[in-house]
């Protein structure tokens, strides 16, 4: 089944048997170059009782639409995720820095330069996790849009928490077990035909 008939066999079933409660923000202050409005439909099947379609419609500062993204997700809890719209951060504008971040969770959507090039990109949660934290979805931008990036959303998958911009690295830190944390240092570097290639630099317990 293509996405898209995915995306509307679920709305066929919350129009069917599902409670479906809606929230839209409108998020101007995250970046200077665009402004992100997302819409998050929630609705409650047998297996997945947390299920939701989250929307994020990019649009430049003029108010033209650059681009929508759909992500479908079983696991994000009514009660947590997506609730409050100040729930988001920037590292471009600086909104929210400075707000504790509990359990792994920066927040339902965060803008910053991802991959060093002076882009804003920006990542926004796609399931709750574990122990580990939400795990993301991380978009970065060229000069056709915004795309998902394979390795940050299924291999980093949590957010980092050490941005070095000098050295190109980002650094997870994640719950290993009840006395450790796992801390991975993921490293960019440039491939021949001059396309991004990140690869693990160190990993270790702490």
């Amino acid at each position: 089944m293509n996405r898209q008939r995915y995306i509307l066999l679920l709305f066929l079933i919350c129009s069917i048997d599902c409670n479906l409660k809606s929230q839209t923000c409108n998020h101007i202050d995250l970046s200077n170059k665009f402004d992100i409005k997302t819409t998050i439909q929630r609705f409650k099947k047998n297996d997945f009782p947390d299920s939701c379609i989250i929307t994020a419609f990019i649009t430049s500062k003029s108010n033209l639409e650059i681009q929508k993204i759909i992500i479908t997700s079983d696991y994000l809890l009514g009660d947590s995720s997506f609730i409050l719209c100040n729930n988001v951060r920037s590292y471009i504008t600086n909104k929210n820095v400075n707000v504790e971040v509990v359990d792994n969770d920066y927040g339902d959507l965060i803008v910053a330069d991802f991959n060093f090039d002076g882009c804003d990109d920006f990542a926004i949660k796609r399931e709750e996790g574990g122990n580990g934290g939400p795990l993301y979805n991380f978009y970065i931008q060229d000069e056709n849009g915004f795309h998902l990036d394979d390795f940050l959303s299924n291999s980093v998958i949590f957010f980092p928490t050490y941005f070095d911009k000098n050295k190109k690295t980002l650094t997870t830190l994640v719950h290993a077990n009840a006395y450790q944390l796992r801390e991975t240092i993921y490293k960019l570097r440039k491939k021949k035909n001059n396309k991004d290639k990140w690869i693990i630099k160190r990993q270790r317990l702490i």
